[in-house]
């Protein structure tokens, strides 16, 4: 089991959430790793909210609420129930604003895209994070997620109030990151049930069809095998496989 952020908050962590004891960690650096294709594995699929948390080199704990399944893509989601907060040193919460609906954002490898905005075309990071915009996130992760990046303000969440708490802005080292699922055991039976389907379609699609492959219209041997035909074509010479096969067997030896 990894070494649970949750222990860094106060009891209104453990006991305001009704299904609190149905919570699931979907992920822990501690078990798989800091990364983002892990995070994917892991976050994805999930029909229910989460909770994300981060404790960085210097003790201090981040996290984030998103009240809806995680949503690949190069948008924003998530409603105003989204929020974010931090742990340590000091306890606060940072609600949604009305201003704007920057809450979550979720663009995992391989699907990164230029996109036109008021700052010009740019790569948008293949990562995640909470507020802001794609490149200013106020809450947001490099794409090893060995690193996050804290803003003091955005139009999408609350600020801190003037006085003691208020972290400082900058990059920090991260060196646990944490989700856990808040949704219950409905979203958690949903999310075994879309990994189990995932299962059966990767192992079908592994399966090869011996028939084709070693008889049939398709077979190698057949002079006519259309593939065979193309790469002989190029000057890919493919008898090999022909000439093996009528080697004289060796002789057993007793």
């Amino acid at each position: 089991m990894p070494a649970c952020l949750l222990a860094y908050s106060p009891t209104y962590w453990y006991y305001q959430a009704a299904d609190a004891r149905a919570w699931r960690c979907l992920f822990a650096s501690d078990v798989h790793g800091l990364s983002m294709n892990r995070f994917t594995h892991h976050a994805s699929g999930y029909a229910g909210p989460t909770l994300v948390l981060a404790r960085t080199e210097a003790g201090e704990v981040f996290g984030g609420y998103v009240d809806a399944p995680w949503k690949a893509g190069t948008k924003y989601f998530g409603g105003q129930d989204c929020f974010l907060f931090t742990l340590s040193p000091a306890f606060h919460v940072y609600r949604a604003t009305a201003t704007a609906s920057n809450y979550a954002f979720f663009n995992p490898p391989k699907t990164g895209q230029l996109q036109s905005s008021r700052y010009g075309a740019e790569q948008l990071p293949e990562t995640f994070g909470f507020g802001g915009a794609p490149i200013r996130q106020r809450l947001g992760f490099d794409d090893d997620l060995n690193q996050l990046v804290w803003h003091s303000s955005d139009t999408s969440f609350a600020v801190h109030p003037a006085g003691p708490g208020d972290l400082p802005e900058g990059p920090r080292r991260v060196v646990a990151l944490e989700v856990w699922g808040c949704g219950g055991a409905d979203a958690e039976a949903a999310r075994q049930l879309l990994k189990e389907r995932a299962a059966r379609d990767t192992a079908r699609a592994a399966k090869v069809d011996r028939a084709v492959m070693f008889g049939g219209i398709n077979d190698w041997r057949d002079g006519n095998n259309p593939d065979k035909m193309i790469l002989e074509a190029a000057g890919a010479h493919t008898f090999y496989s022909d000439t093996l096969e009528k080697l004289p067997a060796e002789p057993s030896k007793r």
